[in-house]
């Protein structure tokens, strides 16, 4: 079992998040309550959840996810986007923003790295993905900030999303943190100690009725 603590909404996995994710899910359909979004789509949202997993493994989407949503998305299709976050490229296609395109503004994930090497103690290594204009956006993006600590040694990584789908989203999601944590410890020359979440809206679209 890779689920080694559950804390009411906090969720605490040990290397990875596999097939005890479900649990999370699970959650969300005992204690969600049922809300109507600006496109009139019912989704079951819980509390804010947390998930810490510690030590994480890097590895193929396949060695770190659920089963299910590598069949949903396809390995490859994961790791593409995952690497594209890490490295602060643009997604294909028309979107009205992306996630390593918004990180690779002002070379955000460049200046956290030197400031990690000049000061390891730093409290100042925190990206920022949300623009003041993304309040009038229809579509803003869910990740909001993605703040980086060393702390005994080892790299602590923590995202704050204002949203999550749950089910489809968050586990690509975190394996686009998981990467890009790992560009982050590799050009630091030290472990990754822990990842954390926090999904304000910790959700998953109505196929059920409650």
């Amino acid at each position: 079992m890779m689920l080694i603590e559950q804390n009411e909404s906090t969720f605490v996995f040990k290397n990875k998040l596999g097939e005890d994710y479900y649990e999370v899910l699970w959650y969300i359909e005992e204690n969600g309550k049922i809300y109507v979004s600006e496109r009139d789509q019912q989704y079951l949202e819980a509390e804010p959840i947390t998930i810490e997993v510690h030590d994480p493994i890097i590895g193929r989407p396949s060695e770190v996810l659920p089963q299910y949503i590598v069949q949903r998305w396809g390995e490859k299709f994961i790791f593409d986007y995952a690497v594209r976050v890490a490295y602060g490229l643009k997604e294909p296609g028309e979107w009205s923003y992306s996630y390593g395109e918004r990180l690779a503004e002002g070379n955000q994930i460049e200046n956290i790295i030197k400031k990690l090497k000049n000061n390891p103690d730093t409290r100042q290594a925190t990206a920022v993905l949300y623009r003041p204009e993304d309040t009038s956006n229809p579509e803003p993006p869910c990740w909001c900030i993605v703040d980086f600590k060393i702390r005994d040694g080892k790299l602590r990584t923590f995202a704050w999303l204002r949203s999550n789908d749950m089910e489809n989203g968050y586990p690509p999601d975190y394996y686009a943190i998981l990467i890009l944590s790992f560009r982050v410890s590799e050009e630091l020359g030290v472990e990754i100690g822990k990842i954390t979440t926090r999904s304000e809206s910790a959700h998953i679209y109505c196929w059920i009725k409650k």
